[in-house]
């Protein structure tokens, strides 16, 4: 199976196997992701004048012709045209920052059950909480939202949250590296950014937290960031609410380990 979505500036292919970073749903390998910034043509993690150069060589070509270039039809639509030079043009100077999550702006749902695909729903108690798609988003058609509703009954902190958890072994993710995690948000009380680290037991061996402050119009988080610690074998990123009758959505998540640029974003 390939699955051929293009997202803003980039160009996802799924595979069911075979190519370099794989992400787990559950406890099986699911899917394998690549990523490759649209206009990037010879794949350097750049968008510059070799590939303005590799457009234009094979400009006016169809598939099959000599001059042909699969990677410069931008558009796939089988012909290195106006169209291509017009997206790489738009793309020029831009440079690649990877996001390791998947479906990070929530705009796929290829089973069709109103759900982002690779999201996962969860919550720890009694909290009646609430899932929901949405229509509308910050950056896009879409978003996610999560209800709880306060229980005057509860004995501890109860959550709920929206959330994607990886087998490090099977992702892009690096023991002992570090990442940077944020997203847009509107929450009608105080969030927790959070990442928690399992071991191949299902024991937690370390977390790291960050707080966001209500806000009622979309607002970018602060970076959480992260280091995975050794002996990790899973990992979870997420945003929770928490005890309240509070409701938030969430958008356009990023995680990234280029510093430099993901600073300057």
């Amino acid at each position: 199976m390939l699955v051929f979505i293009q997202q803003k500036e980039y160009i996802r292919y799924i595979h069911s196997g075979g190519l370099t970073a794989a992400c787990t749903l559950s406890e099986e390998i699911r899917y394998i992701v690549s990523c490759v910034l649209i206009g990037d043509i010879n794949r350097d993690g750049k968008v510059g004048i070799t590939d303005l150069y590799l457009v234009a060589r094979a400009f006016g070509s169809h598939l099959g012709d000599e001059r042909w270039n699969e990677t410069a039809d931008l558009n796939n639509d089988e012909v290195i045209s106006i169209v291509d030079v017009y997206m790489i043009s738009r793309q020029y100077g831009k440079r690649d920052t990877f996001n390791f999550l998947l479906n990070p702006s929530v705009e796929i749902d290829e089973d069709g059950d109103n759900s982002p695909e690779y999201w996962n729903k969860g919550d720890s108690g009694d909290v009646g909480a609430a899932y929901t798609w949405l229509d509308t988003g910050h950056t896009s058609d879409h978003s996610v939202k999560v209800s709880i509703t306060y229980n005057t009954s509860a004995l501890s902190w109860h959550s709920a949250q929206w959330y994607q958890s990886f087998s490090i072994e099977y992702s892009p993710f690096e023991i002992g590296s570090r990442y940077l995690f944020r997203f847009w948000y509107k929450s009608s009380i105080k969030c927790y950014i959070y990442v928690v680290f399992q071991d191949d037991s299902g024991q937690s061996i370390g977390s790291q937290k960050a707080e966001g402050e209500l806000t009622t119009t979309w607002a970018l988080s602060q970076w959480l960031e992260f280091a995975i610690p050794e002996g990790t074998y899973r990992m979870t990123l997420g945003i929770s609410i928490r005890n309240s009758d509070a409701a938030q959505e969430t958008d356009a998540y990023a995680v990234g380990d280029d510093f430099e640029l993901i600073h300057a974003s």
